[in-house]
């Protein structure tokens, strides 16, 4: 499932060591609440760490910071409204902070409230055209509500301009299938498997692609090779058999592969109907 990214690394970013002192003294006392609310942070107890923010506010040095962490807190435990409160009172002395942004953004996408998610991501692109981790969220978001042209320009976009960018690249790929653009899909794939040749979903999805465009001797090649990486895949064996069986007419082969799909646990009553009535027609069964 494709999720929102570039919240939790700029979260993580605010986050410093936890000073080991016991002793502290006055000058020092913002610091050690500024980084006790961080521990507390860092273990993901967010109503203790808002407890120490709130007293790091008193000074100047560590406000801005606190601040920014206490409002991810808020949002996470689900008071978005006040986690945007605070971000927004940040951004009147940096209004073209594309951190601050983005996690109101991440806070209107949590409460599935996808316009704004989408408005805040493009008023980012306004002030910072390169921003990478815009591009992708409002490509996920689009996707989600299944506006996949929309999603696939943001993917395009984003690899443009970062074309090393695989998880971009697989991501386009999906959406590349999800509108039956499956020579184009089988192209990003094949990137994406040159740099990341253990990732098995990028096989199968490959594979996939292959059969949908009737390629069947490319789609078995590329079940032996995810098969290769993994051998218990039941997915992969029960789709090579399918294909052996019903496009190939290859039965030793295709039985071989049917025995180990079961054996492996593969249960999908529908699935195997289907395969049952392609080797019916396809006279397999003498």
């Amino acid at each position: 499932m494709t999720v929102i990214r570039g919240v939790v690394l700029l979260v993580l970013a605010a986050v410093l060591a936890v000073s080991c002192q016991t002793a502290v003294s006055g000058k020092d006392l913002a610091k050690e609440y500024y980084n006790l609310g961080n521990a507390y942070f860092a273990v993901k107890k967010y109503r203790e760490a808002i407890q120490f923010y709130e007293r790091t506010l008193e000074y100047d040095e560590y406000a801005t910071k606190a601040a920014f962490n206490m409002a991810y807190s808020y949002i996470v435990l689900g008071d978005a409204v006040k986690g945007i409160a605070i971000l927004e009172e940040l951004l009147t002395t940096d209004p073209a902070n594309s951190t601050l942004h983005s996690l109101i953004a991440y806070a209107y996408h949590l409460q599935g409230k996808d316009d704004q998610a989408i408005a805040v991501y493009q008023k980012i692109l306004s002030i910072q055209p390169e921003e990478r981790d815009a591009l992708y969220n409002l490509g996920v978001i689009y996707r989600g509500r299944k506006n996949y042209s929309q999603a696939e320009e943001s993917f395009r976009s984003l690899i443009k301009k970062n074309p090393d960018d695989l998880v971009a690249i697989f991501t386009l790929a999906e959406v590349l299938m999800d509108q039956q653009k499956y020579a184009e899909a089988i192209d990003f794939l094949n990137r994406y498997l040159e740099s990341k040749p253990e990732n098995t979903d990028a096989y199968l999805l490959l594979a996939r692609a292959y059969t949908m465009r009737e390629q069947y001797l490319d789609a078995l090649d590329t079940y032996e090779k995810v098969l290769a990486v993994n051998s218990r895949l039941r997915d992969a064996w029960f789709r090579r058999a399918d294909i052996l069986l019903t496009k190939a007419e290859d039965p030793d082969r295709g039985y071989t592969a049917l025995e180990q799909a079961l054996e492996l646990g593969f249960t999908d009553q529908q699935a195997i109907v289907a395969l049952v009535k392609g080797v019916n027609e396809s006279q397999l069964l003498d």
